[in-house]
């Protein structure tokens, strides 16, 4: 850590910030670094963001392409033995003809209903597939492949385009980043003030504008309790809650439905009130 810090102040004195963080210490491990910037940034003392960048690996076809040739350059071999006579287009790869096509390496010309193929010129041409993946397996990362050319490998399933993010550390102004390799002191206690520690260690900045941890507030009425659990307890055996906007019910299902006796009290008018009309 002090190694690390000590190296970030000489390059911010020098201009160089933000910086890579690899950068910062060369030999150390990449993620014992990224441990390092976090607690920086942690402290208050430091930014940390992320660029982007893209590499490419070979797949395993295009690994084969590497350690052989690549389909149209097989084709325009194949083509170019034939000579003038030609080569019928059934008798060769129909992935590695499309790419000879494209590359304008070959010709077509119609024969008794029948496709032959002609090369365009005697000079056998480069195989520019396998050469550009031999770049990329040498370097992933490599400018030396024209874009256009990397879409191509790509869609033909040659490579994989990887991302990957490299974190860019910077210093916050008005912090001495020197004062990181102090203790940093996180509370405050009577000890630490009779002895004097709290002068020699960092204490990090109060956040007053903090959110606290929202205190409890209200709570079910006993009652409540027991009647949600045994609502809970009914609809466990497989009972159905009914509508609760009908206030009115008829004779049936409030009394019938229910096996109520017709002499049973809660059928008189004393405990049940009745309502003149038909039912709705």
């Amino acid at each position: 850590m002090k190694a690390f810090v000590k190296n970030l102040h000489s390059l911010s004195a020098q201009g160089k910030i933000p910086v890579d963080v690899q950068s910062v210490c060369p030999e150390e491990d990449p993620i014992v670094l990224a441990g390092y910037a976090k607690s920086l940034v942690g402290r208050g003392f430091a930014t940390l963001t992320y660029q982007n960048y893209f590499s490419y690996e070979c797949t395993a076809e295009g690994k084969l392409i590497c350690q052989g040739s690549s389909p149209e350059f097989k084709v325009i071999l194949q083509v170019q033995e034939s000579g003038e006579s030609g080569i019928c287009a059934k008798n060769v790869d129909k992935i590695g003809l499309g790419h000879a096509l494209k590359r304008r390496w070959i010709s077509r010309k119609n024969v008794e209903s029948e496709t032959f193929l002609y090369p365009v010129s005697s000079e056998v041409p480069e195989d520019i597939v396998k050469n550009y993946l031999l770049i990329l397996e040498k370097c992933p990362t490599s400018s030396d492949v024209p874009s256009k050319e990397l879409k191509t490998l790509e869609k033909r399933k040659l490579v994989t385009k990887v991302k990957h993010q490299i974190p860019i550390i910077g210093l916050v102004k008005g912090m001495d980043i020197l004062l990181s390799l102090r203790k940093e002191i996180k509370m405050l206690t009577s000890d630490l003030l009779k002895s004097g520690e709290w002068e020699k260690g960092y204490m990090k900045p109060l956040n007053l504008k903090a959110h606290g941890v929202a205190p409890r507030a209200g709570a079910l009425h006993p009652l409540m309790k027991v009647r949600k659990e045994v609502r809970e307890i009914f609809l466990a055996m497989g009972f159905q809650e009914m509508c609760t906007d009908r206030w009115v019910e008829s004779s049936f299902w409030n009394f019938d439905s229910l096996f109520q006796p017709q002499q049973h009290p809660a059928r008189d008018s004393h405990d049940t009130f009745f309502l003149k009309g038909e039912a709705a």
